[in-house]
Formats: C-alpha cells, structure tokens, sequence
C-alpha cells in the first residue's frame, strides 16, 4: 500500500495564477535555451555525420546543450510544488523528466537542422510544450476526476511527441550500435517511466515496465539501423512501438487491461507500422 500523505507535511496547492505564472516562467526560460543554442548551432554548421560528444565538430555545443538541458530539469524540479489529492505520493524529481527530455530534444533538432525556419519554430515548440507539460502535471496529479483523463491524453501526447522528436533525430546521426542503443534505451525509459505519473502502483513496477519497454525500443531501433529508411520514418515506426507499450502497461497499472484492449492497441500500431514502412520505401 503507498502511504498516507500528511498534508502538513507538503505545500499547499498553487493557485492556477501561481500555476500558470511559474509555467510561463518554465516555457519562456526554455524557449530563451532553445533559441541560443539554435543560435550557436547555426553559426557552427553542424553536419548530421558528426557523432555528438565523440566527433571534435561541435563537441563543445553538445556539452553545453546537455548541461543546459540538466540543469533546466533541476530548475524544473526545485519549481515544482506538487501535492496528489489522491494520496499517490510523488517525487519532485519527477517533474523534471518530460521538460527535460523536451528540452534536449529541441536541441538534438537545432543541432540536426539549423535552417532559418528551424531556429525560429523550435524555440516556440519548446516553449509551448514545456508549458502544456507543468500545467498537464498539476491537473494529472490533482485527484480531481472530472479533469484526469483529459490531463492523461496530453500527456501522452506531450510524451508520445517528444519520444518521436528524440528517437527520430537519434537515429539520424551517423552514430554506432552502442551510442544508439544507450541514448534510445534512456530517453524512452524515462519517458515510460514518468508516463504513469499519478497512477496508484509501487515505484518499483513503474521502473520494472519502463526498463523493459525502453530494452524493447532500443532494441528494435539497433535492428532498424540495418533498414535504409530516413530517420523520420523509422523514428515514427519506433515512436509507434513506444506508444502502444505506454497503453498497455497504462492499462496492466490501471486493471483496465484485456485480450481485446491489447489485441485492439498491437492490432492498431501495426497497422501504422506497415503504412510507415511502405511510405518509407
């Protein structure tokens, strides 16, 4: 059983000012990130051969881009003043991984393509999401039904999303097995993991089913390395997979899961993988 929370123990809810005002702050601080680094990628031409952090090309971008990104998600998390109503408890750490994760996604697609139109989109997109996510998160873990399953399918998509982005461009550079695998292997499972964010189950089932979902897709991105398609297509086919294994274990957390949910979800996600793989011949 998960244990009872004092509620004198944590901070009261914010206000949807407070809310909206610290979401704001987040996005417009992560739209200001996207934009320097676009910035700065652009002036030093990257090319999408060069292996992030080994090539010496752009070596230096990649350092600050992950620092950037890890210290937003602690900026994220010292933020967050979150409470659950329905008694789950929560980590504020938390918080951090989907903002995160969107964060360094932008600027894996600034690094990959740095066209005029990109270093003016991308910051905005960044912002934007980063918004949707600290104000979904609130009403996820909020406890008010008549708001959860909205709040569950922007998240979803907000995850579903940035999983597509980062194993798409993933899959672009020109990298080998291992630094594919390990990076695929960590952006899903952490995805996963925070994608049941505000469902009753031990912290030790949600790490269980992400790390298995994250082997699935890592594996299955090393396999696609060896199939001559673009790494839009891959990465929709591979965000595919991602997407129906976050409903199913959504589903085995919820009891909700059945022959024909799981039938009707593989049935559904193969189907978009065969379209994918024909358009991507």
């Amino acid at each position: 059983m998960t244990p009872d929370i004092d509620p004198a123990a944590v901070p009261a809810d914010p206000t949807i000012e407070e809310l909206q005002s610290r979401a704001m702050r987040l996005a417009i601080g992560a739209a200001a990130l996207t934009l320097v680094l676009a910035v700065y990628a652009r002036s030093q031409d990257l090319l999408r051969t060069d292996e992030p952090l080994r090539s010496a090309n752009g070596r230096i971008f990649w350092v600050i881009a992950i620092l950037s990104a890890m210290g937003f998600g602690f900026v994220v998390s010292r933020m967050s003043n979150e409470r659950s109503r329905s008694g789950i408890a929560n980590v504020a750490a938390n918080s951090a991984i989907l903002p995160g994760i969107i964060v360094l996604s932008m600027f894996q697609f600034v690094a990959w393509d740095s066209r005029i139109v990109i270093v003016v989109s991308a910051p905005l997109l960044a912002g934007a999401s980063v918004f949707a996510a600290v104000i979904v998160r609130h009403y996820l873990l909020s406890g008010d039904h008549a708001v959860h399953r909205g709040a569950r399918l922007v998240q979803s998509a907000l995850t579903g999303g940035a999983a597509f982005l980062a194993i798409s461009i993933t899959r672009g550079w020109m990298a080998d097995v291992v630094f594919t695998f390990v990076t695929i292997f960590g952006v899903s499972g952490l995805l996963l993991y925070q994608a049941f964010d505000g469902i009753r189950a031990f912290a030790v089932r949600r790490v269980a089913y992400a790390v298995v979902g994250g082997m699935v897709v890592a594996e299955l991105a090393v396999t696609l390395r060896y199939w001559p398609a673009t790494g839009w297509f891959g990465g929709a086919i591979l965000a595919t997979v991602f997407v129906v294994l976050m409903l199913i274990v959504d589903a085995i957390l919820t009891h909700r899961v059945s022959t024909e949910l799981m039938a009707r979800n593989i049935g559904i996600g193969t189907c978009v993988c065969a379209v994918l793989a024909f358009l991507a011949r």
